[in-house]
């Protein structure tokens, strides 16, 4: 009786060592790939006409132009929040504000994002994320 008790267990050890080490050798030979879809709608700017890459490009300046200020005010305003929120006496009534403030910084910039996306579809006929249409200028001038 010991013995086939030493036996199953000695069998159920080198089965799971047999598993988790193919598993790692698994791992090793098949590393994931990361994604990049920016490179996507990259691939995508490069096939319009000149014309098109121009407003394409004078969308993009503008959308950077006007994006630039309020994503450092945000930045300015986050770090606010987090100095208040790390501070042991503050009540929200002592956030509220600042809270308001980047809650109207927000919408401004989605309303301006979303602009520059319309305006882009209607000059290119594409559908391209705000984020893209904000650096298309910068990656064609590499």
């Amino acid at each position: 009786m010991k013995k086939n008790v030493i036996l199953a267990t000695t069998i159920a050890g080198i089965t799971l060592l047999g598993a988790s080490t193919s598993y790692a050798n698994q791992l090793k030979t098949a590393p994931m790939k990361r994604l990049e879809p920016a490179k996507h709608y990259h691939a995508m700017i490069e096939h319009l006409q000149p014309a098109q890459k121009a407003k394409l490009m004078n969308i993009s300046t503008g959308l950077r132009k006007e994006m630039y200020p309020k994503f450092k005010t945000l930045h300015i305003l986050r770090v606010q929040l987090d100095g208040k929120i790390v501070d042991h006496d503050t009540q929200w009534k002592d956030i509220q504000a600042i809270v308001k403030r980047m809650e109207k910084l927000e919408k401004i910039m989605f309303t301006a994002g979303t602009k520059a996306q319309l305006n882009t579809y209607k000059a290119t006929g594409l559908l391209l994320p705000p984020r893209v249409i904000a650096w298309a200028s910068v990656s064609e001038s590499k």
